[in-house]
């Protein structure tokens, strides 16, 4: 029977590297692994940027398996239990031991090369063998929690993705809705209108009466679906001509293709001041509703003739002439509102649903923290 063949990663714990070893590790290849046994840990020793000192993780899902002979491979003792220890190198307490390791010379090639032996001579603080299974037993429960939390995330978005192209490629219409969706050019449905070159520089830490849209904060979903809570960067200056409620906001470069014309949309205003930024499209609708527009520029079919349009190397950029001839068919105004709500509120979900995984994970770090004094 063919062993699975095991990596540890940092983030996302053991790997299988099925897809990199296609046939059973035989012969002179078999001395580079250990043969590990299910409630058996290794340490991956190797540094990151995700742990400094590397990772410990405990073989749970497999009766067998091999692993690196460069990982520091064990078992516990009858005073330890492996889920334990696990989540004490979760917390980087034995880091402490670690660095004295690595000051006294334990570094080769920019990497750590710490031996077994130093590695089996750090000292640890544990409890009671009851207690360490409790607390092993506890974050287990609250990491199963937080894998629960964060596939349902995956579900909703990989179900908005499918919905995205079956309703704008009219595959599921709304009941009540049944007129021909007509062709039209992007350049048709909006004007362009006024953005600036305005670069980080420009920005305040005071409360200027400006706010800007920079294409790095539609990126990172600083700017998106802009409300009233949406906390944009004040700007100096004085004499902008202003962004209007509705006005889509598109960003006209991109690290990658898939980022090309990633837009942003004001939804609310709420009475402030804010100004096109480096690097966008400023874009204004005419009689075509901005939120399906915007929810229009993140389907597969713009994003591949965005992939097509799009110019660069490094950088991929699309000139609003290039944005204007996208062809896209659109339904009457009524269906378009339907369908940006519809998209609004699966936004929401996915929303609610990632901040609910984004504060397990902080309430799993603080309770570390707290319980592994």
């Amino acid at each position: 029977m063919k062993l699975p063949t095991l990596t540890i990663s940092a983030r996302s714990g053991w790997l299988d590297q099925k897809e990199r070893f296609s046939a059973n590790i035989a012969g002179s290849e078999q001395q580079n692994y250990t043969l590990l046994s299910k409630g058996q840990l290794s340490y991956n020793h190797g540094n990151s940027k995700f742990a400094k000192y590397g990772a410990v993780f405990e073989l749970r899902d497999y009766k067998e398996a091999l692993v690196p002979r460069v990982y520091h491979s064990f078992r516990c003792t009858i005073e330890s239990k492996p889920a334990f220890l696990e989540y004490l190198f979760v917390t980087k307490k034995p880091d402490r031991e670690l660095v004295k390791l690595i000051s006294s010379g334990a570094r080769m090639d920019g990497l750590l090369n710490i031996n077994y032996d130093d590695f089996m001579g750090i000292k640890i603080t544990i409890p009671e063998v009851d207690e360490q299974i409790r607390i092993g037993s506890f974050f287990s429960t609250l990491d199963n929690l937080i894998a629960f939390h964060q596939r349902k995330l995956e579900l909703m978005k990989q179900m908005k993705k499918g919905l995205l192209q079956k309703i704008f490629c009219q595959e599921l219409r709304f009941e009540g809705f049944d007129e021909e969706w007509e062709l039209h050019q992007f350049g048709d449905l909006v004007d362009k209108i006024k953005s600036y070159s305005l670069s980080r520089d420009i920005e305040s830490s005071s409360l200027t009466e400006y706010q800007y849209i920079h294409y790095g904060d539609i990126h990172t979903k600083v700017a998106d679906i802009i409300d009233e809570n949406t906390d944009l960067p004040y700007i100096k200056g004085e004499g902008y001509e202003l962004l209007q409620q509705n006005d889509l906001i598109v960003a006209d470069a991109s690290e990658d293709y898939e980022g090309i014309a990633e837009p942003a949309v004001i939804k609310e205003l709420a009475n402030r001041k804010i100004v096109a930024g480096l690097h966008t499209i400023a874009l204004r609708p005419k009689e075509t509703d901005s939120v399906f527009l915007y929810y229009l520029l993140h389907t597969r079919q713009f994003k591949e003739y965005g992939s097509k349009a799009g110019t660069g190397m490094k950088v991929f950029g699309i000139s609003f002439p290039n944005l204007a001839k996208f062809e896209a068919k659109i339904p009457p105004l009524e269906e378009q509102l339907e369908i940006g709500d519809f998209f609004l509120n699966l936004d929401k979900q996915i929303n609610l649903r990632s901040q609910k995984y984004i504060l397990l994970q902080k309430l799993k770090n603080s309770l570390l923290q707290q319980m592994f004094i």
